[in-house]
């Protein structure tokens, strides 16, 4: 409707634009995109109410003009969805990968998961047989799981070695587990093994938490104690007579080191010997040597691990490493002993893991039970004299008594 005056005729009434093409703007850009009434018709004016457009109709002039700028501005917004809708496919045509791109992708799959499946069969594979002689020796290094990255890049090395015991442990066997469980900060514990299971059993149960390495501790008559160490993979292992026994508890050393750290092992030239001592050599490193930038482990060495073979033995001996003094009181690097002590006397080496062909058997072993049976024969031979001396005494006593005569009979009466 418009208001007509002398002068010039005012449009005070909007009109509404309805169109099927143009999309309906929302928010900031639908009060932008609203068509003005000033746009469709010059000099116009919103009208205050509805009175005035009923009181003063539009001419028919000022209807088409009205309707021509209508037109107008509905083309203008046509156009700039349309803009809008083109610009929109262009952007993801050009963040959508082309076939080439695709195909590269898929090959960096490909490769990252071919490898990842090369690191789990490095880490199934376990120690080969090198010897020819009969004498399974064992890689110079354990076989190790392969590394995964961690927090800040770091290389996380899974060697574990499975660290336990048996029931039927003293007091001072217990103190020597836990003493073990110190000195190796790669171990696995696990709950002490009935007696009554079978020993393959243990690579079940290394399998299970992850283990390529064992220690068994065996506990006998609450009197003697074996260890077994064995790679669970393809073998082989050893079983060792523990003797010679001192914990840290009982030595009371002047040494220290901080838990954790790294050993360095130390073997004298003994296990260069022969492939037996060799393959003794290999097999205690897999389970003593703290790998590299193990998640356990702290990054530098403070302690060593000495390995001596004598009397047909392996003694053990841990000790610290006092480098010299800034102040230059000491300019030479000493040792520390700290403990613990013991000696592992070889009994049998076994082709498997507790279990398989006997490679090797100790001649010179003598079985703690017959030791003590000798032991205990002069007392028994003792015995056995007093108890046949008063045998015969009884025997002569009995033969000793003389028989009645006729002489008797006759004073009898």
């Amino acid at each position: 409707a418009i208001n007509h005056t002398e002068n010039q005729p005012r449009v005070f009434a909007a009109v509404l634009i309805c169109s099927d093409e143009m999309p309906a703007p929302r928010g900031k850009a639908r009060k932008e995109h609203r068509p003005k009434i000033a746009d469709m018709v010059p000099g116009s004016s919103v009208a205050k109410t509805k009175r005035h457009a009923k009181r003063n109709p539009l001419a028919p002039e000022q209807v088409r003009a009205a309707e021509e700028a209508v037109a107008r501005i509905a083309q203008q917004h046509t156009e700039q969805a349309k803009k809008l809708r083109d610009k929109k496919k262009e952007a993801k045509a050009a963040s959508a990968p082309v076939p080439a791109k695709r195909a590269e992708e898929a090959k960096k799959r490909a490769e990252k998961r071919r490898r990842k499946k090369d690191r789990k069969k490095e880490k199934r594979s376990g120690v080969e047989a090198q010897s020819a002689a009969g004498v399974a020796e064992a890689e110079e290094h354990a076989a190790v799981a392969a590394p995964s990255r961690g927090l800040g890049g770091r290389k996380h090395i899974r060697h574990k070695v499975l660290v336990f015991a048996s029931r039927g442990l003293t007091a001072r066997d217990r103190y020597f587990l836990k003493d073990l469980h110190t000195i190796i900060p790669h171990h696995k514990k696990e709950a002490k093994m009935e007696k009554k299971q079978h020993l393959a059993t243990i690579n079940e149960m290394c399998e299970l938490v992850g283990c390529d390495s064992v220690m068994y501790l065996e506990a006998r008559k609450r009197q003697d104690m074996y260890m077994w160490l064995a790679s669970p993979a393809q073998g082989p292992s050893i079983k060792f007579l523990v003797q010679n026994i001192h914990t840290m508890g009982e030595l009371k050393m002047t040494g220290n080191c901080l838990k954790g750290s790294r050993p360095i092992l130390n073997f004298d030239a003994g296990f260069e010997a022969n492939p037996l001592t060799r393959l003794f050599k290999t097999v205690i490193g897999q389970v003593f040597n703290t790998p590299n930038r193990h998640y356990k482990s702290k990054p530098f060495f403070d302690h060593i691990f000495n390995f001596s073979l004598l009397d047909g033995r392996v003694w053990f001996r841990n000790f610290q490493v006092v480098w010299p003094d800034k102040r230059g009181q000491n300019d030479e690097i000493e040792l520390a002993e700290i403990g613990p002590r013991f000696a592992l006397l070889p009994i049998r080496v076994f082709s498997g893991s507790f279990e398989g062909e006997t490679i090797y058997q100790n001649d010179d072993y003598v079985s703690p039970n017959q030791i003590r049976a000798e032991m205990k024969e002069p007392k028994q031979k003792k015995y056995v004299r007093a108890v046949l001396q008063k045998r015969n005494s009884k025997k002569r006593k009995e033969e000793s008594i003389i028989p009645p005569t006729e002489l008797d009979m006759v004073f009898k009466d």
